[in-house]
């Protein structure tokens, strides 16, 4: 393969990218201008956004990587790739690949959902999302706390959006603490809602960010891509709950998310 195609293919990622990466960050910026807009307004916004990207990059996305992988077998195969031009095809397929995880994180948070509504218990939720990131907090020598209240009123949930929403918020949290520490999560019932703390010891956020932290594409993280608690909130305002942040006197952060609780069968 010669250095003039790897070239042609290298702008053709380059440019599928700058254009991902430019949509991506004109939408930050609309919602950070619009918003004293109405939230409806703004999701409707956003959908149409994503139905456009999902049209024209997501798809030549896909099929760009797909190719770059049956170019290099191919080429492989008839011993026609010298060493040089298998690298740089391996680094256009990865961030290929890394495009692609960053236009399918700005979908999922942009595109709309019909919730498929269940009675829940919160505390079996949230006990099944810390076991299922018990390897992760382990590796990094985070100790996890549960303080879960007893006879909790049940809620009605989305399951899956559900755990995806406490799922960010804990990997938030484990993000915060890299040389360990701990995450203590208490779940409670007050006023007729249902709500769960995630109190980490980490750096905190500052009086600055704290206003932004779950604004689209804003990260405190360096390559954080600012998602995550975005898509937390907005999954929780579907529900009819919300999401706040609070640094508590002693340090760390603490990210409380609360849901309508369903009133107790007499």
């Amino acid at each position: 393969m010669s250095t003039t195609w790897i070239m042609v293919l290298s702008c053709v990622f380059l440019a599928a990218g700058a254009a991902a990466l430019v949509a991506a960050w004109l939408v930050g910026r609309r919602a950070g201008i619009e918003l004293a807009t109405a939230a409806n307004d703004r999701h409707q916004l956003l959908e149409r956004l994503a139905a456009g990207l999902a049209h024209e990059l997501k798809n030549p996305l896909g099929a760009l990587n797909l190719n770059l992988q049956l170019l290099e077998e191919e080429l492989t195969a008839s011993g026609a790739l010298p060493d040089e031009s298998a690298d740089r095809l391996h680094v256009i397929s990865s961030e290929c690949r890394h495009l692609e995880e960053v236009l399918d994180n700005f979908l999922r948070y942009a595109r709309k959902r019909t919730l498929v509504l269940e009675e829940v218990s919160i505390n079996r939720i949230v006990e099944e999302v810390l076991t299922f990131l018990r390897p992760e907090t382990s590796r990094v020598g985070i100790e996890v706390r549960t303080h879960f209240q007893e006879m909790l009123p049940t809620s009605t949930a989305d399951v899956a959006l559900l755990k995806q929403a406490l799922m960010n918020v804990v990997l938030n949290a484990i993000d915060a603490m890299p040389d360990g520490g701990s995450l203590t999560v208490r779940t409670l019932a007050l006023q007729g809602e249902v709500s769960v703390a995630f109190a980490d010891t980490g750096a905190g956020v500052t009086p600055a960010a704290r206003p932004h932290i779950f604004e689209a594409y804003f990260s405190t993280r360096k390559g954080g891509m600012g998602l995550g608690l975005a898509i937390t909130r907005r999954i929780l305002e579907a529900h009819g709950g919300s999401a706040v942040l609070d640094n508590p006197p002693g340090g760390g952060c603490t990210v409380t998310v609360t849901l309508p609780g369903l009133p107790r069968s007499e």
